[in-house]
């Protein structure tokens, strides 16, 4: 089975008119820092780049964070920085590339990519599916264009206003092999541009780090945290309780963009907030219509769309027993058969033992069933990247148990409709014989 050639963030396109209903989360971009002077996270660390640009610094940046901490918001705040608000006119644009000149491999000679651009930068996911296998080649190509464009000027004296900026978001996708390559450019940039690597793991980038100023966006603690609650919420003119603000914080095991969206789906689900207030998580829409999807379609490309949501939800720091357990009740409600709800349970208990072997033969009594769903579950796990930061960990049981529980229900699906048909064919058969009355 061919695999799609770009997937959507989410599901909404399987879903017509129910995406609709979907709530939209504003305020963690609404709230997004756009100066140095403006974090309330990472402050001081703003601090410091701040009088870093103050000095003149001109060197390369390495910013290094798990995913989700605000890597993008801090290279964005350190270009304005330098170079003012001309940064802020960014537009989305495609840009095709000719990659002859560095490719040495394959048959693709060109590629259309799209980036994020002002007149005074450019933004690159070395992640997107539009670049696909071939990462390092584009970071490579746009580092010796901007290269060969800039230098062939005056020298500028490190005077970064008058220079740009190249930004390369999960740059942990570049080859150590082609690092040596770019690290040359660097060395010979003569200040009249500047490169900055966002990454969530910096061991990936060693032959580049000694050229860069490295700064480190550690989890911020929950007492920063609170303080952008409280922030919002002045702003949005909302009383927020302190202990209600204090346990969405610990619930958001230390990740800003998720506290903030908790916030907000806190709010609109149930305002003025009371004594004993459920406390939201923002997905749980989300998660209802992937059972929906899963329900109505059993298909690798779906076990794909719902893979990428898997992995939003982790860089968001969803806990994966949150998801998988909104996810089974989900699933329930478009279950109705006592047997496949059984199942359905019986996997969930399997999936949530703790140091389990996922690959782990489960115990249906239909032989044909478990066997195509052990078949799925192989493949599946051969479809997925291990990062060192426990993705697998997070990704393995909660794919696993989508690829088992569409291998299940699909077969469920077609007894059900081979019991029917058989059946008709049986009653046609009989009334046949017995002829006109």
């Amino acid at each position: 089975m061919l695999v799609p050639k770009s997937f959507p963030d989410d599901l909404r396109c399987c879903q017509g008119r129910d995406s609709q209903k979907q709530r939209k989360f504003t305020w963690a971009k609404k709230y997004q820092p756009k100066a140095l002077k403006d974090f309330i996270c990472h402050r001081e660390i703003a601090e410091k780049v701040e009088t870093l640009v103050t000095v003149g610094d001109a060197k390369h940046v390495i910013i290094d964070g798990f995913p989700g901490i605000g890597k993008r918001t801090m290279a964005l705040a350190l270009l304005r920085e330098n170079f003012g608000l001309d940064i802020l006119e960014t537009r989305e644009q495609v840009q095709a590339l000719d990659l002859e000149s560095v490719l040495k491999r394959g048959l693709t000679s060109s590629i259309q990519i799209t980036v994020q651009a002002s007149a005074k930068h450019i933004e690159v996911d070395l992640s997107e599916s539009d670049i696909r296998g071939y990462a390092t080649e584009v970071a490579l190509l746009i580092i010796k264009e901007t290269h060969n464009a800039l230098t062939k000027q005056p020298p500028l004296q490190h005077n970064l206003e008058n220079a740009k900026a190249i930004v390369f978001h999960q740059a942990e996708k570049l080859s150590k092999n082609a690092q040596p390559q770019i690290r040359r450019f660097l060395e010979n940039s003569k200040g009249q541009y500047k490169v900055i690597f966002c990454c969530s793991d910096i061991c990936k980038l060693q032959i580049l780090t000694p050229l860069c100023r490295v700064i480190h966006l550690p989890p911020p603690p929950n007492k920063e945290i609170v303080g952008v609650l409280n922030f919002i919420a002045k702003q949005e003119d909302i009383e927020l309780p302190h202990t209600l603000a204090q346990t969405i914080a610990e619930n958001s095991n230390h990740c800003l963009r998720q506290a903030i969206r908790s916030l907000e789906a806190t709010w609109l689900a149930d305002y003025p907030f009371n004594e004993g207030q459920s406390i939201m998580t923002g997905w749980e829409d989300e998660l209802a219509i992937m059972a929906k999807s899963i329900i109505e379609e059993q298909s690798l490309n779906m076990l794909f769309l719902v893979r990428k949501k898997f992995i939003r939800l982790m860089e968001h720091h969803i806990c994966r027993e949150f998801v998988l357990g909104t996810l089974v009740a989900e699933l329930k409600k478009h279950v109705l058969d006592s047997q496949t709800q059984l199942d359905l349970e019986s996997l969930y208990q399997e999936i949530s033992k703790p140091n389990e072997d996922f690959s782990a033969e489960l115990s249906y009594k239909d032989e044909v069933v478990g066997n195509r769903i052990r078949k799925l579950s192989r493949f599946s796990f051969a479809t997925i990247e291990v990062d060192p930061h426990g993705t697998k960990h997070y990704l393995f049981p909660l794919t696993e148990f989508v690829a088992k529980f569409m291998s299940y229900y699909k077969i469920k699906r077609v007894q059900s409709v081979s019991s029917l048909t058989g059946a008709n064919a049986t009653h046609q058969k009989q009334c046949s014989q017995k002829g006109p009355s």
